[in-house]
């Protein structure tokens, strides 16, 4: 009888911490992965793009490097980390951790895998991809928060969009 009260008095604690954890997980990983080098906060204040406004451009890589970093049969969960990435360096949001610098051959890559493949929000990512192919991204921040719905997010809702002079600090920080 003696065993039994230690075995489910240890049950009952095992199961109190893992409850603990899992409740608190978001927490944790917010507190690791929001260090100041990984998330940002940044202003969104809607200037003009001032004419003299220099734009940078971080390392391009080959589209050999961009087909292994996209392969053929990706998953869609990786496509939607991918382009959820990849609008980082367009958005502004309390929190942002991940990212991918946006070149014209990661997108038409992206294209290209998410038209071989039958994924569920297929439609989604193909207008989205669409239109920055297009050099079109007025609407990146929406465009991430659909992403990041898709993905469950609870965290890091992008609040608009960068001006041309945050988008060069973004890229020179995390990209060159």
């Amino acid at each position: 009888m003696k065993l039994v009260y230690i075995t489910l008095t240890v049950i009952a604690v095992a199961a109190g911490i893992l409850t603990y954890v899992f409740l608190n997980t978001e927490k944790v990983i917010e507190k690791i992965v929001a260090s100041p080098d990984e998330a940002e906060t940044m202003n969104n204040d809607n200037d003009e793009i001032a004419e003299d406004v220099e734009v940078i451009v971080g390392n391009i890589p080959s589209s050999e490097e961009v087909a292994e970093e996209f392969a053929d049969d990706m998953p869609e969960n990786k496509v939607k980390k991918a382009m959820h990435h990849m609008s980082h360096q367009k958005i502004t949001a309390d929190r942002k951790w991940g990212k991918i610098f946006i070149t014209e051959g990661r997108i038409k890559r992206l294209i290209d895998v998410v038209e071989a493949n039958e994924y569920e929000n297929k439609t989604i990512y193909l207008s989205i991809l669409e239109r920055w192919e297009s050099g079109d991204f007025s609407r990146a921040d929406e465009d991430h928060n659909t992403i990041w719905k898709l993905q469950g997010g609870t965290i890091g809702r992008a609040t608009g969009l960068m001006t041309q002079e945050e988008e060069n600090r973004y890229i020179k920080k995390h990209f060159e």
